[in-house]
């Protein structure tokens, strides 16, 4: 969650006015929140499931995911004041549904900040192996302790911070997948995957998700709404295609050997230090998905609920490193059904929302016209998809 407004506002514009365009960083934005640590699971439901339909689930997902953030993106427009999603189904749907949306944005943030605990510390052990021998544990509260110093610095250095690491991610990811291109074997894509259709779904959506971009997308692009639609879509589906060549790419050197350790299971192929840059461009990723998602779960409390700063703080980080200790660990497990079932909490409160923003006429929105037959569907997708994992996986 970069908040580049808030540098620019203290009169630190040199840099920003030159290079950090509006439009450049609300892109960014967008994502470096969305590409973050589910789309290391991205290869092993591809090779678990097999790659057509783990591509097909990408790109279906991926484009009703466009289509949720474009009318979040009105809903937040339509408000005219700062919120987040439980602020946003307070205004319009009533207490009730403020406090579902507040439970399932707290616990499924709380969710995500674990998944990033479980692999940051995978890749930080990955690019120091050889280097500084650490227990993965050790490394993996490193990680989480480094974040979350910088969540509890403040606004104005997460919004220097994740501009130019998302930058360096989109360099060191297009390299690292230009050299994977080159170990890629046809016959890798000649299997069937075994595993359960649904597998793919819940990974695939928490690996799509990049929500709590939005609301800073919009503070960045204040007084320039024509941009905004614009931004979304271009975000959107930067992060959408770059995770389906990456599934696909890793699939292509690894066929059905394909772990859920992503980067060790390259290393035979593309050996160490090529897996060490792998790495680092899965820090930088997932660096990025905790800075904005530990921002946005600590404004929760504090914009939504309002907590001091440093409680909230507390709060937001505290309880992942619990479940973590409490042994939560398994990495695909915790994306999948987090992606599943908060998804469908998520998108049933953004729908309504934008449905009921729309009857009640408040604020001039940004023109998106999505009809309620769609809205409806889409939540029925999602409560598919749910029914599926939770059945048939």
């Amino acid at each position: 969650m970069v908040c580049y407004t808030d540098v620019m506002k203290k009169g630190e514009k040199g840099l920003a006015a030159k290079i950090l365009r509006p439009e450049i960083m609300a892109y960014m934005t967008i994502v470096g929140t969305v590409i973050g640590a589910g789309i290391f699971g991205v290869p092993y439901v591809y090779a678990q499931s097999g790659w057509i339909l783990g591509a097909g689930y990408t790109v279906s997902l991926g484009a009703l995911l466009v289509v949720m953030y474009l009318m979040h993106a009105d809903t937040i427009v339509r408000l005219g004041h700062k919120a987040r999603l439980p602020g946003i189904a307070r205004a319009y749907l009533g207490p009730r549904w403020a406090a579902l949306s507040a439970a399932s944005s707290v616990i499924g943030f709380w969710l995500g900040l674990l998944a990033y605990l479980i692999l940051g510390g995978t890749f930080l052990a990955v690019i120091f192996d050889g280097i500084l021998p650490l227990p993965l544990i050790v490394w993996q509260f490193i990680f989480y302790a480094a974040c979350g110093a910088v969540v509890f610095a403040g606004l104005k250095i997460v919004g220097y911070a994740e501009f130019w690491l998302a930058g360096l991610l989109l360099a060191i990811m297009l390299f690292f997948l230009a050299r994977l291109v080159l170990d890629i074997s046809v016959h890798n894509y000649v299997m069937t995957g075994t595993a359960s259709p649904f597998l793919p779904y819940g990974v695939i959506l928490f690996a799509l998700t990049g929500t709590a971009s939005i609301p800073e997308a919009r503070e960045l692009l204040k007084g320039r709404e024509r941009s905004f639609v614009k931004v979304i879509i271009a975000g959107s589906v930067t992060a959408i295609l770059m995770t389906l060549v990456f599934g696909l790419a890793v699939v292509g050197v690894n066929g059905a050997a394909t772990t859920e350790a992503v980067m060790q299971g390259l290393v035979p192929v593309l050996g160490p230090w090529a897996v060490k840059l792998g790495a680092l461009m899965g820090l930088l990723a997932v660096s990025t998905s905790f800075f904005a998602n530990g921002l946005y779960l600590r404004d929760v409390f504090r914009i939504d609920y309002h907590l001091d700063k440093t409680l909230a703080g507390a709060i937001a980080l505290s309880v992942p490193v619990v479940a973590f200790l409490a042994g939560a660990q398994r990495f695909i497990m915790v994306i999948g059904f987090t992606g599943a079932i908060f998804g469908l909490l998520d998108s049933t409160v953004l729908c309504l929302s934008y449905m009921a923003a729309r009857k009640a006429k408040r604020g001039r929105g940004l023109g998106i016209v999505v009809p309620d037959a769609v809205s409806y569907l889409i939540i029925a997708v999602f409560a598919a998809g749910l029914a599926a994992t939770l059945l048939f996986t």
